[in-house]
């Protein structure tokens, strides 16, 4: 995407409608942050959240999106986000976070706050500098993404099918990245691939504000939020590699799920300044007692304990949102959060010493959270159950030794090649300096007895456990993938990170008044060459259009009939339970409005109209190494209705050469690397 006047307006617009509808449910509720770096964290995940979930309700109550439609609603959620409130004794306590009194001074705060804001403004331009000649986005992934937003913007809203893109009879795919990315192409009028760049992107720069909310929400220390910033800003290569793949619907995900943490641990847990370290059962209840006799002789409650059941509430239902809607933008994000719900409570029942009772009322609550957010998502839920996506899942996770589908390994793979497969994920995914300082984190927090790092080292090994069940003695296949957890490691190491230097700041307060100014210093530092080196540039082998595809491509939408049907380049992938593109002419269908033989790759997750459409597609694939002039491949075209062929810069799979020397084909387009064919009908 060039770096234009409109490129920074889009990206300005998809932030804003981010943290409006945030903001404004955060109001209505009255969640009342005191910390506003805090609040605005939380409300870009909330507010991520609530797309998807507008969508959903839209279809079910028929209501019809689009631009007045979106545009309307942002405006009802800037009204309500910046609506006079009224302070009530009641109105600071409804929030009842951590606040960020007595942890850190004045001062430090600022300069903490004055580091998140630098190191959004460099994440923010890192990331554009390394798109800025792209205009399609990369690899297979976006293919399908795309064409979900051109079906959102196209049909005004979700869809049921992929119909008539595809003749897949269902859509059962989660959809909340796309439903923000058509929102930003009904007021932006950019093209829904375009869109897709500009909300993948700026997903980067809201991901640093969310890690920071969960960090600092839940220990009240502006510091360890920037900690666990620094580690989403680049620490690691992800998330800034995730252009490469076009994996932003993983990445949706993770940019909603601090948000949904933090509300979930708000609402199921005491809230505390003090979360830092452990408590002892003595002290706690000294805090408590002292906390409740201050609120009363200030008259803010007449009933500390009502007051925070209605609190809990309000949070719960906030929380109810953020976990529904983190459910509709990805699936397997959403494990991965349920899985740091279960390492926090452990962390607090059992590390924090709660009584049974305290650990039991949480876990209730957690519950009930549950419960209300399937309320929420609940017309999704048909949709999700019948999807081939989650059935293969479940496939998956039961079977120990399933084959290898959509990304899933079994488990005789993984046990031969598990070394070499950690050693990978470790260098090449999770990264050597995010791994250096959680292991400095994780050390000093067992000297410190540090919860927020606690927590994420516990989320840290449940995730380990998920994705290889079998080294714990469970006969399971991989409830999570190895990889999905390994590229989505930063976040819980980002806890770590951020547990010790939160700690480690406030300890150095305390003795030497200049250690902020030496902990800003540090962040610059390392945020700064973090966010320009984290995911480094896009990867040239991952880049299925170039600019030579892109000239021909707008060749074949003026030189060839609307009706025209293009043999591309694909192979068999997955187990050879489908096919994939490798080159531009995937592209073909979004790009020039003509038809090919591949469809994106989820039509293998998806319900055909056709039963046998699926078969079809696999069957020209599985011939096409056999040559153009095979009969097999032949007759399969034919009955397909092929009319030209398209060879695209990066095309390996559908040989060029052979097409111009078979005398069934004409070359009707050759420059600079790209060929176009038309099919001879007489040949």
């Amino acid at each position: 995407m060039p770096l234009s006047a409109s490129t920074a307006f889009a990206v300005a617009l998809y932030i804003t409608a981010a943290l409006l509808p945030g903001l404004a449910v955060l109001r209505l509720l009255r969640v009342d942050v005191a910390d506003v770096t805090v609040r605005l964290g939380l409300a870009a995940g909330l507010g991520l959240a609530l797309h998807p979930l507008a969508f959903l309700w839209a279809r079910t109550l028929g209501v019809p999106l689009g631009a007045v439609a979106w545009g309307a609603l942002l405006i009802v959620a800037g009204a309500g986000a910046l609506w006079p409130q009224r302070r009530t004794g009641t109105a600071r306590t409804s929030g009842v976070v951590a606040a960020s009194g007595g942890v850190e001074g004045a001062a430090s705060r600022r300069l903490a706050g004055a580091c998140l804001a630098a190191l959004v403004g460099m994440v923010l331009a890192a990331r554009w500098w390394a798109v800025r000649d792209l205009s399609v986005p990369m690899w297979g992934d976006s293919v399908h993404h795309a064409m979900i937003v051109r079906l959102f913007v196209a049909q005004g809203g979700l869809v049921r099918s992929w119909l008539p893109e595809v003749p897949l009879a269902t859509f059962t795919y989660h959809f909340g990245l796309h439903a923000g990315a058509a929102g930003l192409a009904w007021l932006t009028g950019l093209a829904p691939h375009r869109a897709l760049i500009v909300a993948g992107q700026t997903l980067m720069v809201l991901q640093v504000l969310t890690a920071y909310a969960l960090a600092a929400g839940l220990t009240g220390r502006r510091w360890a939020g920037v900690g666990a910033a620094v580690a989403a800003a680049g620490l690691s290569p992800m998330p800034g590699y995730y252009v490469n793949w076009g994996r932003y619907t993983q990445l949706a995900g993770q940019t909603i799920l601090p948000s949904a943490a933090l509300l979930v641990a708000w609402a199921a847990g005491a809230p505390t300044a003090a979360w830092a370290t452990w408590e002892t059962r003595a002290t706690r209840g000294a805090r408590l007692e002292a906390d409740h006799q201050v609120r009363l002789a200030n008259g803010e409650v007449a009933s500390v304990a009502e007051s925070r059941r209605h609190a809990r509430l309000r949070i719960g239902l906030a929380a109810a949102l953020a976990v529904a809607g983190l459910a509709l933008t990805h699936y397997l994000v959403t494990a991965t959060f349920a899985l740091l719900a279960a390492a926090w409570w452990l962390v607090v029942s059992i590390g924090g010493r709660a009584t049974a009772g305290e650990a039991l009322r949480a876990l209730a609550r957690l519950a009930a959270v549950a419960v209300a957010a399937v309320a929420a998502a609940g017309p999704w839920l048909p949709a999700m159950a019948g999807g081939l996506l989650f059935q293969t899942a479940v496939a998956v996770t039961a079977d120990a030794v399933a084959p290898a589908v959509y990304g899933a390994t079994s488990v005789d793979a993984l046990r031969a090649g598990l070394p070499q497969i950690l050693a990978d994920h470790a260098r090449i995914r999770v990264g050597g300096l995010l791994l250096v300082a959680a292991a400095i984190g994780a050390a000093w927090a067992a000297v410190r007895r540090e919860r927020l790092a606690a927590t994420g080292l516990a989320w840290t090994a449940l995730l380990v456990v998920a994705a290889y069940p079998w080294l714990v003695g469970l006969p399971l296949g991989a409830v999570l993938k190895d990889f999905t957890a390994a590229i989505g490691m930063y976040l819980p190491l980002g806890l770590v990170v951020g547990g010790a230097f939160g700690d480690i700041v406030a300890r150095a307060s305390g003795r030497w008044r200049r250690a902020p100014l030496v902990a800003t210093a540090v962040v610059l530092l390392a945020g700064g060459a973090a966010a320009w080196s984290g995911g480094g540039p896009p990867v040239v082998e991952h880049q299925l259009v170039t600019k030579a595809d892109e000239a021909a491509i707008a060749w074949v939408r003026t030189n060839t009939p609307p009706d025209a049907r293009f043999l591309v380049s694909g192979f068999m992938a997955f187990g050879d339970s489908v096919a994939a593109g490798d080159d531009a002419g995937w592209w073909l269908p979004q790009l020039a409005e003509r038809a090919t033989t591949l469809p994106p790759i989820t039509y293998g997750l998806e319900r055909s109209v056709d039963p046998g459409y699926r078969a079809a597609v696999n069957a020209v694939y599985a011939a096409l190494p056999k040559g153009p002039d095979d009969p097999e491949l032949i007759a399969l075209i034919e009955a397909r209705g092929v009319t030209h062929a398209f060879v695209g810069a990066t095309a390996r799979a559908l040989d060029g050469d052979a097409l111009a020397a078979s005398p069934r084909w004409r070359e009707v387009y050759a420059q600079d690397g790209v060929r176009v064919f038309e099919r001879r009908m007489d040949g």
